[in-house]
């Protein structure tokens, strides 16, 4: 999108670490289901 200036992730809990060294950072988690399990998904904010 023209004129954004903040990226929202929601990333893979193995993947956090990536965007943290790419300059997100955390704002929160999203509760997620993966073949009936539960799982926390990290939320990621990266300004641009």
């Amino acid at each position: 999108m023209r004129g954004a200036s903040v990226l929202n992730i929601e990333a893979d809990p193995n993947a956090e670490n990536f965007y943290i060294r790419m300059g997100a950072r955390r704002i929160g988690k999203h509760a997620s289901e993966v073949d009936g399990q539960p799982r926390l998904l990290p939320v990621l904010e990266m300004t641009l």
